[in-house]
């Protein structure tokens, strides 16, 4: 009456006198605008999200209840090289890498699919059309009849290979960085006193501390009575100045042990250049350090003794002194000896740095073959 349009749903039924003539007809007219319109809005709905999902790179797709494609978004192209035509028919299981996780787990356990289960952000492993791998995360659901019986599914999948292939390689990186014998930490560049973050179990067994104990905290933790005040000032230097250094720094365990600590730090910066963390290398090289300072302890007293080594025989009057010096490098130890000869005393004094097995062994062939020669003499 108003001149609007509407949609109806008008049934029809033709009406017969008792000889079977049509002589009316009864029309029955149900205004669907309503229907109509929620229909439309629907479809448009759906349409808008397959524009946005394809957009996205999202692939949407549509499975009977027996999990075989019976719609597949132009996406699928890009997900896995293969046109939405290829899938068409085929089951979800037929895309699967056959070595992927999901190919065993769906032998031994049961499935979303066959269960009739929704799907949320499931990892699925396919294998693309060039060979290579494709990992997605699916979710979808299950569509139902009046009757409650499952007539198909709707879902997407989300191309996620990119992000598990790093992923993967964190992990690896992560179970490397926690498995080696030195100690590794991150510091938080950006917090007061920058304190640790992270801590592998390398750096626990190094300073005692356990990973708790030792996050939140810096190095100031690590503090002793003798560490030096010179490589803590270059260590914050570092710090403020966001520049890498290397020190060798004595610091202290939880249980009071001093330990030398070979210490590299290096700034990380985000992708705007802004310095955000440092990581930190601690190396236990207390033996190291030790026996660097024995050897230097043994040239200070080789020097010693070599310097009171005589450069020339000596000379006494109403005395003669043969002797011969050997260097120090070559024997060592101490021998004293006299032989008496016709009211002479002959006197043998033998003494050089060290007391090793090897000068003894020399000292006492001396010996002996002195005290031969000198029987042989007096016979």
């Amino acid at each position: 009456k108003d001149g609007k349009l509407y949609w109806a749903s008008e049934i029809i039924t033709p009406l017969r006198n008792a000889n079977g003539e049509i002589t009316h007809y009864l029309a029955i007219q149900q205004d669907i605008t309503e229907q109509k319109r929620d229909k439309e809005a629907l479809f448009e709905s759906e349409q808008r999200f397959r524009q946005i999902a394809d957009m996205a790179g999202d692939w949407l797709w549509e499975q009977d209840q027996d999990g075989r494609y019976t719609y597949s978004s132009s996406a699928v192209e890009d997900v896995l090289g293969m046109t939405p035509e290829e899938i068409l028919g085929k089951s979800y299981l037929d895309l699967f890498a056959k070595e992927s996780a999901n190919d065993a787990a769906l032998k031994t356990a049961p499935h979303p699919i066959p269960l009739g289960r929704a799907l949320h952000r499931v990892v699925n492993h396919y294998r693309h059309k060039n060979g290579g791998d494709v990992f997605t995360e699916s979710t979808g659901a299950p569509i139902f009849d009046e009757a409650g019986r499952l007539v198909k599914w709707r879902g997407v999948d989300h191309n996620i290979t990119s992000r598990k292939t790093f992923e993967d390689a964190l992990r690896v990186r992560n179970r490397a960085i926690e498995s080696v014998p030195i100690g590794i930490a991150v510091w938080d560049a950006q917090a007061p006193r920058v304190p640790n973050i992270y801590v592998n179990p390398a750096l626990s067994r190094i300073t005692g501390f356990t990973r708790e104990e030792l996050l939140g905290h810096s190095l100031h933790l690590l503090r002793g009575p003798e560490t030096d005040p010179a490589a803590l000032e270059e260590i914050r230097n570092a710090i403020v100045h966001r520049t890498s250094c290397q020190v060798v720094v004595k610091f202290y365990r939880k249980d009071g042990v001093s330990f030398w600590d070979e210490l590299s730090i290096s700034p990380v910066a985000n992708e705007a250049g802004r310095i955000t963390h440092f990581v930190s290398v601690h190396a236990d090289i207390s033996d190291r350090r030790r026996v660097e300072e024995n050897r230097h302890e043994l040239e200070i007293a080789k020097q010693i003794q070599l310097s009171l080594l005589p450069n020339a025989p000596l000379r006494t009057p109403h005395m003669e002194i043969a002797g011969i010096c050997v260097p120090a490098t070559h024997v060592g130890g101490a021998y004293f000896d006299y032989f008496e000869n016709s009211g002479v005393i002959d006197i043998v004094i033998a003494d050089v740095s060290g007391h090793s097995v090897g000068a003894a062994l020399i000292m006492t062939e001396v010996r002996s073959t002195l005290r031969a020669d000198t029987r042989k003499a007096t016979n």
